[in-house]
């Protein structure tokens, strides 16, 4: 089987396996072992090229702070995905007793920190989770709902690729897809009450205000991401 992607080299594997095993009709768990010949690994891991800015939050407050996130990371690989790290209350002893209980204030802060500084992908740790990953699961749901929104409509919102400026449209928009997120204020006549109510975020039924981006549009401001 052959198959070409124009969707990133992660996606293009995840789709090619998928394909794969759908068409050979085994069960996914019968799967042992894959041999993925792409510079994919090589341009990730050793060239240390295409890696996403990276932050991890680190669930061990006080006791981690003398190993916070990263330290044993080598200085290339730490500088190339511009690892920032939080360390916060949440953990867990060996025999499972609450050392500290989590904080969700805590964690929506320093997720809304963190993606500020251009932090495209946060990673979750907590001391003896093997025993009881309850603070991890819980941070994570915290990540994936409490998401600050930058840009609404009717501003208009467009996705380009990273690397060539292209426009991805949503045909070939797939997760995992590196992009760049391009917003631009909507014209003055689309953000009157009346016509908000056919194009704003109401309408889309999103329960938010609009906010509209800073700048006219027409003008040179636009928002990058």
């Amino acid at each position: 089987m052959q198959l070409s992607s124009m969707i990133g080299s992660t996606n293009g594997i995840v789709e090619a396996l998928t394909a794969a095993i759908d068409e050979s009709g085994m069960s996914r768990s019968a799967v042992q072992r894959v041999m993925i010949g792409t510079t994919h690994f090589t341009n990730a891991v050793i060239q240390r090229r295409g890696l996403l800015r990276t932050g991890i939050i680190q669930l061990g407050y006080p006791t981690t702070q003398m190993l916070p996130p990263f330290v044993d990371w080598p200085a290339d690989v730490r500088d190339a995905v511009q690892g920032t790290g939080v360390i916060l209350p949440g953990w867990f002893e060996y025999d499972g007793r609450e050392i500290a209980r989590l904080d969700a204030a805590q964690v929506r802060g320093a997720v809304r920190e963190l993606r500020r500084a251009g932090i495209e992908a946060i990673a979750v740790s907590s001391v003896f989770s093997l025993i009881d990953d309850a603070h991890e699961r819980e941070t994570a749901a915290i990540i994936r709902r409490d998401k600050e929104i930058v840009a609404m409509v009717p501003d208009l919102i467009s996705l380009v690729d990273e690397a060539t400026g292209e426009p991805v449209s949503t045909e070939i928009v797939r997760y995992g897809l590196r992009v760049v997120v391009v917003g631009i204020p909507a014209p003055v006549a689309l953000t009157t009450p009346g016509v908000l109510r056919v194009v704003g975020p109401a309408a889309f039924g999103y329960d938010v205000p609009f906010r509209p981006l800073p700048g006219r549009y027409g003008g040179r401001e636009l928002r990058v991401w």
